[in-house]
């Protein structure tokens, strides 16, 4: 599928009204920093996973993760009071999706589709997918945080997060501390994701050490292994999940999410402690 003019003339419109809206420009950049993050957490091979923001000749353009798997994940991000899935009208999310995933279809480009919204109230928080896009598409509610602070304080996914990506501090992080990790990984991703630049989630990571020197130190790429005595003792708490992420363990009981840093010691005080209800294992690994 060859673009039309009426649709070059479309993007070039929507292009150049993303580049001058400031409030959706603050919105998606933090919206992208949490998902830097959350992918930093979530691989390791980070000169292979790929972000950029306002991409040229795409209907959904505002942000772009190219992960390991080959898929193109495009988001839109709506920080608006009132938004549906009803009107398929230039400029409506529906009229977007809808010519994305004919573009990249008919280009044989393995695509996904995001629509981000602020507004839980707003109708596309409650309806479903539209059939003509529902293949390829789904909606993620993402709070309109003034700041990257107060993702930091009210959002304890992204606390994990960023605990996660960095190394281990056996004083922990207060606050204060992990505010400023997620202020550095912003403000790198601000300086280096221009619009329709493909970054590596690897650049970001080097452009913060080289600019921050002792101050943002990344885990280590390799995952530690855990003693089969430790994973035999975890596998009796039903509910109890967990992950290695370099030498951390990402753990999560309900609602209560942890980061713990694994060592020699841990696994020991763990087998001989040989808790016998959850509290008791959260305690040690806390």
């Amino acid at each position: 599928m060859k673009l039309s003019d009426e649709h070059k003339q479309y993007l070039a419109n929507k292009h150049r009204g993303g580049l001058n809206n400031q409030k959706g420009s603050a919105y998606e950049l933090i919206y992208a920093s949490k998902e830097i993050v959350r992918l930093l957490a979530q691989f390791n091979n980070w000169e292979n996973i790929f972000v950029a923001s306002q991409i040229e000749d795409a209907f959904v353009d505002d942000f772009l993760i190219v992960p390991p798997d080959g898929y193109s994940i495009y988001h839109l991000c709506k920080n608006v009071q009132s938004l549906d899935w009803n009107k398929e009208q230039k400029g409506d999310p529906l009229y977007d999706f809808f010519w994305q995933r004919a573009y990249s279809l008919s280009n044989q480009e393995r695509i996904k589709l995001k629509l981000v919204y602020s507004n839980e109230e707003c109708k596309v928080h409650f309806a479903e997918i539209p059939d003509k896009i529902k293949d390829v598409t789904e909606k993620e509610h993402f709070k309109a945080y003034p700041s990257m602070n107060a993702m930091v304080i009210d959002n304890p996914s992204f606390r994990a997060d960023i605990n996660s990506i960095v190394a281990y501090n056996e004083d922990g992080y207060t606050y204060d501390e992990l505010c400023a990790l997620a202020e550095i990984i912003k403000c790198q991703w601000e300086e280096l994701g221009q619009p329709n630049a493909r970054v590596s989630l690897a650049q970001i990571k080097q452009r913060a050490q080289d600019k921050y020197p002792g101050q943002i130190n990344f885990k280590g790429s390799r995952n530690v292994e855990i003693d089969d005595n430790v994973v035999e003792i975890f596998s009796t708490f039903r509910g109890f999940k967990y992950r290695t992420e370099g030498n951390n363990l990402r753990w999560q009981y309900r609602r209560m999410i942890g980061v713990t840093a694994l060592s020699d010691e841990l696994a020991t005080k763990i087998i001989v402690s040989n808790p016998q209800n959850i509290f008791d294992l959260i305690s040690i690994l806390n």
